[in-house]
């Protein structure tokens, strides 16, 4: 499976996930995130997308830091 993860300044984060490579098969239609009161923003036959606010949806946050 494949994802892309985009942030922007105004909070919203964007998830697609191309799971048509899966092993075992996954199905989009039955994904979910961490709060799985989050539903996908559209949904085909590989691909899923999902659009929710940074602090929402079980979103957690880690912090590196390189010295």
């Amino acid at each position: 499976w494949s994802s892309d993860v985009c942030s922007s300044d105004l909070g919203i984060m964007t998830v697609v996930c191309d799971l048509s490579k899966a092993k075992p098969d996954a199905f989009p239609s039955q994904t979910s995130l961490l709060d799985t009161t989050c539903k996908p923003k559209e949904v085909d036959e590989t691909r899923v997308l999902y659009e929710f606010a940074l602090n929402s949806c079980g979103t957690r946050v880690q912090v590196y830091c390189i010295s």
